[in-house]
C-alpha cells in the first residue's frame, strides 16, 4: 500500500551486503552507494 521509505531501503541494502560481505566487512560507504545516496545524506 505505502512506497518503501529511504530508511526501508537502506535497512533492506545493509542486511543484504551484511550478509554477502560480513558486518565487519561492510561500510557506511557500502551502504550509501548501494542505495545511491551520498555518505552526509546517510549520515544527517
Amino acid at each position: 500500500m505505502s512506497d518503501k521509505t529511504t530508511c526501508d531501503h537502506i535497512v533492506q541494502a545493509a542486511d543484504q551486503l551484511f550478509y554477502r560481505q560480513g558486518y565487519e566487512h561492510t561500510s557506511f560507504s557500502d551502504i550509501a552507494d548501494a542505495v545511491q545516496i551520498s555518505r552526509g545524506n546517510f549520515y544527517y
